[in-house]
């Protein structure tokens, strides 16, 4: 399993996956400070191709699923192996960042 290092610590948090499906978002809870971080990709290409791949399979899975039902649906096990991949990528090319403060609007 890979591992990513708090934005806030510098503590490693080990990416399970039970964090990996909470951080659908990218934002990641450390478990020693509870400091929330964002993940970030460098270089940039290799999270929009990882999201390109999830949604291109996504398209091909559901246009199966409408032709041949049942069979079609077994095909979407081909995501198992994207998750992996993208877990992967996240670990080994992701760092956490700290979140941007965001400004509230004088009212």
């Amino acid at each position: 399993m890979g591992s990513l290092v708090c934005s806030n610590c510098h503590e490693e948090i080990l990416v399970t996956w039970k964090r990996y499906w909470r951080s659908s978002r990218g934002v990641y809870d450390c478990p020693h400070c509870s400091a929330k971080s964002k993940l970030e990709t460098k270089p940039r290409w290799i999270q929009f191709s990882s999201w390109a791949l999830q949604f291109s399979i996504l398209f091909i899975c559901s246009g199966l699923v409408g032709l041949f039902g049942l069979l079609g649906g077994i095909s979407l096990l081909i995501f198992i192996p994207v998750f992996l991949l993208d877990k992967h990528l996240d670990t080994r090319f992701g760092n956490l960042v700290k979140p941007p403060n965001k400004k509230r609007r004088p009212q």
